[in-house]
């Protein structure tokens, strides 16, 4: 990812066979910024503004919210718990994202 203003930018890089978007924003990216490791951010994303929780794990949000996690491989994810949020949102690989934390 790279800033453009106070905004984290990157790119979806794929969508796993669940349907979550992952980013080519890294861990340690983030940790480096400072921001929160948990609470919620901003992301627009395929045309949409999004208030989504950064979170540890897909659980800790209902049936159906959006979540940001870090997945295994140390990269940001985007998913929908229990559900495909690439197809509910129309994402697809190379599509741009924007993280900022809401302040």
């Amino acid at each position: 990812g790279h800033w453009e203003g106070d905004a984290l930018v990157g790119r979806i890089r794929t969508v796993d066979g669940y349907g979550n978007a992952i980013t080519n924003i890294r861990a340690d990216t983030l940790t480096a910024t400072g921001w929160p490791r948990r609470g919620d951010y901003r992301l627009r994303l395929a045309g949409r503004e999004l208030q989504v929780p950064l979170a540890g794990t897909y659980a800790e949000v209902a049936p159906g919210e959006v979540v940001l996690v870090f997945g295994s491989g140390g990269y940001l994810e985007v998913a929908l718990n229990q559900g495909d949020f690439a197809a509910a949102h129309a994402v697809r690989p190379g599509d741009r994202l924007e993280l900022s934390p809401l302040r």
